[in-house]
């Protein structure tokens, strides 16, 4: 049913609302009973003309419209002289859609000081998939200087056909429009840049909540940042980048640990990221930053200097961090006996004493990294988040035995690294991706764990719709398995049967170099030709561009992928073989831009 602003069917349903708000006004309230009275009445549409010139607050409009499983935000205003302080009590109240069902109850107080008009906003989640249901917003009390204003009360819908429309009503957030869909002008006032003031949060381009929201494409480097290079290593990428259309909304860096901090415990280099951010800021793209704390791949770990490692030096030269599998080296961990060519990392699975881990935590030091960033850089508006890489690099679970595989500490490190990044990166996305954890319910309840604080799951291997098209019958292939827990998928072995996460959360996945030329997953076949990705002479068909955003739209829920750029004449694999030429970026970037993602409505788990 379509809620009118000034129809009969928004009439009643106002009147109706207000009068079981304000009956009960008086309690908490340090408003009198002339106030809800002045209130009843302006929401009535009865003259406001009695009011003394001290100022109004109301509501941006008498009607919203929102998304399912997304988010209202309506905007309290103030107008008139702004002298002195006034505050605002303000409730939900249920229609046809319930509080706690449908949609967060939700009420409380915003408060203006002297001098300040500026509109105040309010978030409600909404949980309901069921359109045609509705519910209402309404002002309760006021104090200080200023008295109700008109509307006072607004019917808010949930209608599917909120993520298209363009004239549902209320302002979508408090800030400025810029008018550009990838000017990066975005605040943690949740400023909407390129949406309309319909009170829609879906399909806008930073979101309506604090946490900065640019969904959409990005294009990834491929080339890990070690210490002492400078933005000219990636200049060709950042070329490509500025000269993408404005559906590719960023980039996502790879930077190695000992790149930020090296030699000396608490000092970083900020010149390199300091480049970074303010080319990103120059063109108006979006930067997501991962931190490497290792190398995949090392070759040699006898003779492979710290720079290649990615661990700081001083954390390699302290036995306090405990030893590495060589002499002479520690807090970082390399290959099992029988692995050969295997990563080198650091060793954030290990607490202080396990498995001969020394007295100091290696976790507890990246997260202290991850604190000095957030602390420089949360508060751009082009930093759109920082992302941990896959559990495979982080922890090297992959290349052990399965007591460390499932290891209960390696999750609880996690958690505690995650819990402080969302804690510092107050309104930048917090990303994680669960690529290999094993088909466990630890794995699952840490994907739920995720949900309920405010991080992003991601993974690093990202099958296509085929798979799921085709009942995803070899495991082997490397969905992860905390991402299934996050769709609802219970996974082999495992007894999770917890909620489907995907309509409070976003994922954001990345698009590898194997995935996206087809070596990866070889054994899969695409049902796009056009883009099949097969290497001539190597059989190498796989997932395609379309392929993986038919998954992200259709069973990922993803509201960010990070393309591998390619320039088209390189070479990839052993033996070596060349890009295909629909990979290379030049084309890749205009697939892209004809196919977005559709789940970029700003995430319920949010605030």
């Amino acid at each position: 049913m379509g809620i009118i602003a000034d129809g009969q069917p928004g009439r009643i349903f106002g009147i109706c609302v207000v009068a079981i708000v304000l009956a009960g006004c008086g309690e908490g309230s340090s408003s009198s009973s002339s106030d809800a009275a002045t209130a009843s009445a302006s929401v009535s549409n009865s003259s406001i003309a009695s009011i003394p010139p001290v100022g109004l607050v109301a509501l941006s409009s008498s009607a919203y419209t929102v998304a399912p499983s997304s988010s209202a935000v309506v905007t309290i205003s103030r107008s008139g002289p702004p002298a002195g302080s006034v505050t605002v009590g303000y409730t939900t109240v249920d229609g046809t859609a319930t509080s706690g069902t449908d949609y967060s109850p939700t009420s409380g107080t915003v408060t203006w000081e002297n001098g300040d008009s500026s509109g105040k906003t309010v978030r409600v989640p909404v949980t309901s998939l069921a359109s045609s249901k509705y519910f209402a917003f309404a002002l309760t009390s006021v104090a200080g200087h200023a008295s109700f204003g008109s509307p006072a009360t607004a019917a808010v819908e949930i209608s599917a056909s909120a993520a298209s429309s363009s004239s549902s009503g209320g302002s979508s957030s408090s800030g400025s429009s810029s008018g550009s869909s990838s000017s990066g002008s975005s605040s943690s006032g949740g400023a909407s840049s390129g949406s309309s003031s319909s009170g829609v949060t879906a399909n806008t381009t930073t979101g309506t909540g604090s946490i900065k929201w640019h969904p959409g494409h990005y294009m990834a480097s491929y080339t890990v940042l070690g210490p002492g290079e400078t933005i000219s290593t990636i200049q060709g990428e950042l070329n490509d980048l500025a000269n993408s259309p404005p559906e590719i909304k960023g980039y996502r860096v790879l930077v190695a640990w000992s790149a930020i901090t090296d030699t000396v415990q608490g000092s970083y280099n900020w010149a390199l990221l300091d480049s970074i951010m303010s080319y990103m800021d120059g063109i108006g793209k979006q930067l997501v930053l991962v931190v490497l704390p290792g190398a995949f791949s090392t070759g040699n770990l006898t003779s492979a200097p710290a720079s290649w490692i990615g661990v700081p030096s001083y954390i390699l030269n302290n036995p306090i961090y405990g030893p590495s599998p060589f002499p002479g080296q520690y807090g970082w961990w390399g290959p099992g006996a029988n692995e050969g060519n295997g990563p080198a990392v650091a060793a954030f699975w290990r607490t202080p004493g396990e498995y001969g881990g020394g007295s100091a935590s290696v976790m507890t030091e990246y997260t202290n990294t991850l604190t000095a960033i957030a602390a420089r850089y949360n508060n751009n508006p082009n930093f759109e988040g920082i992302m941990y890489q896959e559990d495979a690099w982080i922890s090297s679970i992959t290349m052990f035995a399965g007591s460390d595989y499932n290891s209960n500490n390696l999750i609880s490190n996690l958690e505690t690294s995650l819990a402080a990044s969302v804690a510092n990166f107050t309104t930048s996305n917090v990303i994680m991706e669960n690529t290999y954890m094993p088909p466990s319910d630890a794995a699952e309840n840490f994907e739920a764990w995720m949900i309920a604080n405010r991080v992003a799951p991601g993974s690093a291997d990202t099958v296509g719709q085929t798979a799921f098209n085709n009942g995803y019958q070899n495991t082997n292939l490397g969905l992860a398995w905390g991402l299934q827990a996050y769709m609802g998928i219970t996974t082999p072995g495992g007894t999770y049967t917890g909620p489907n996460y995907r309509p409070r959360a976003r994922a954001m996945l990345d698009v590898e170099a194997q995935e996206l030329i087809g070596s990866y997953y070889k054994n899969w076949t695409s049902p796009n030709a056009p883009l099949n990705g097969t290497l001539a002479g190597s059989s190498m068909n796989g997932f395609t561009p379309l392929d993986i955003i038919d998954a992200a739209n259709t069973t990922y829920g993803a509201s960010h992928l990070f393309w591998t750029h390619f320039f088209g004449t390189e070479t990839f694999g052993s033996p070596s073989f060349t890009v295909p030429t629909q990979t290379a970026w030049s084309n890749l970037q205009n697939t892209l831009a004809a196919n977005p993602l559709t789940n970029t409505a700003y995430p319920a788990n949010y605030p």
